[in-house]
């Protein structure tokens, strides 16, 4: 079930979908004045039988531009008072053909075989985007901001059996085509974005809030600093996922959280990074062993074959042929220790938490390769559905390289998160997971000033 709104308003002729702006073409003059028929759902021509197949209800035409806001005022709900509002020339409503506005000039007339009065057997009342055939399209998307220019955002579906993707980032703009797009917003706020999924049979659409732009907050922990002559000052920042430093004259290392400037005049530094909350993870860190998730594959404390983990500090103890690896954490603590099976799609590591509707979540693990053929390929889903990017274990073994991704709730109150296995050879595919991390996540910016006094220089005579 759709909402659709055309518009001219003198300088453009405009297509609203369920009230957003889908797209937009340049255009001016006066329309054009005629007395020809108007029909609804009929197309004179019959060209390969264009006439409309399906419920039309709601229909209403006005001699003024409506804007976004009005369209969406009452978009969902029958006008309340149709004879008094101002521009409206034309209602119906096909409980007859009666124009509700009142001017009985404008009365319908039925041909052909549509009928009035009708209901739509699975649709008593509208509902945007609803009444379609249910779909079975795994989806959902995850998003990054980017840090150095929090305006602009990428998102991503790993969704697949469909026939066209499209995109709306809930500022007018949208995208169709790709799995994989990014967008610059015009200003901070919150956006509606939609990913729109079709194929042979039915339409599906998942809108998530996200908010877009950065947090203003303490995040350096050096401050304002003022020198007596140019001269070294090392910027401390708390822990982030990723950060940019704006501008990067005079650091020795713009990659480093902790860089040290040699500025020879007064300057302020931006720092701009992807801070996460607390953790929402039991036991991410393995530290309390064999506890807090679930796994499809099965636990022994000495591994004989595929489809087998174990949680432990000695991957040698475990399996004698794997590398002699430690874990992230401390370097001599636990860690899960895993033989991946050839199977796709099995869970590796499973947990279910409790989440905050409408919240940005930073999803996170470390992971090592333990035997270096055919290192480990796995992905992240949250409710049985694929997120992010497909991770890979680094080689040489013994690497410990960190994954995330990020992800909106929506109207999502629990998430079951898992890591899940993608790999379908034999050989190889033994590797650790560690530090697995779920927790809110936002984008902050702070400053700091560095201020090259000029001491005063007397001369005595």
């Amino acid at each position: 079930t759709y909402h659709v709104a055309m518009v001219y308003d003198g300088q453009a002729l405009k297509f609203y979908r369920n009230g957003f702006l889908l797209s937009q073409v340049a255009a001016s003059g006066n329309l054009y004045q005629n007395d020809f028929q108007t029909w609804i759902g009929y197309y004179a021509a019959q060209i390969h039988n264009t006439s409309f197949i399906g419920y039309i209800n709601e229909v209403r035409i006005w001699n003024v531009a409506r804007s976004q806001a009005e369209i969406r005022s009452t978009m969902t709900s029958s006008l309340p008072a149709p004879t008094g509002m101002p521009g409206l020339v034309a209602y119906y409503r096909f409980g007859n053909l009666l124009n509700r506005q009142g001017n009985a000039a404008f009365n319908g007339l039925s041909d052909g075989v549509a009928t009035t009065n009708v209901t739509n057997p699975t649709c008593a009342t509208f509902t945007i985007d609803s009444c379609s055939t249910n779909c079975t399209l795994n989806e959902d998307f995850s998003f990054k901001t980017q840090v150095c220019n929090p305006l602009e955002a990428s998102f991503n579906t790993s969704a697949s059996g469909y026939t066209a993707v499209r995109w709306l980032f809930g500022d007018g703009a949208g995208s169709a085509g790709s799995t994989t797009v990014s967008h610059t917003y015009a200003a901070p706020g919150t956006y509606a974005v939609s990913l729109i999924l079709t194929n042979a049979t039915c339409t599906d659409t998942i809108t998530k809030s996200l908010l877009v732009g950065a947090q203003y907050e303490d995040i350096l922990i050096t401050r304002d600093t003022a020198l007596c002559a140019p001269g070294p000052i090392q910027l401390r920042s708390q822990p982030a996922l990723s950060f940019c430093w704006s501008p990067s004259a005079f650091l020795d290392n713009p990659n480093s959280p902790n860089p040290i400037s040699n500025s020879p005049t007064d300057i302020t530094y931006t720092y701009t990074a992807e801070v996460v909350g607390n953790n929402l993870i039991t036991n991410g860190n393995f530290s309390t062993g064999n506890t807090g998730f679930t796994s499809a594959y099965n636990y022994t404390a000495f591994n004989t074959t595929e489809g087998e983990y174990y949680v432990g500090a000695n991957p040698q103890s475990w399996n004698v042929a794997l590398s002699g690896c430690g874990d992230h954490t401390t370097g001599s603590g636990n860690m899960m220790l895993v033989n991946g099976a050839p199977a796709s799609d099995v869970q590796v590591w499973t947990q279910t938490i409790s989440v905050t509707p409408n919240t940005n979540y930073a999803f996170s693990t470390w992971i090592q390769a333990l035997w270096p053929p055919n290192p480990a390929q796995l992905s992240f889903s949250i409710n049985g559905k694929d997120i992010g990017s497909q991770i890979t274990a680094s080689l040489p073994t013994c690497t410990w390289t960190q994954f995330y991704t990020t992800w909106n709730s929506g109207n999502t109150t629990t998430a079951t998160i898992s890591i899940v296995n993608k790999n379908t050879q034999i050989q190889g595919n033994d590797f650790a997971l560690d530090d697995i991390s779920f927790a809110p996540v936002f984008i902050k910016r702070d400053s700091v000033r560095i201020k090259i006094e000029q001491p005063k220089v007397s001369t005595i005579t």
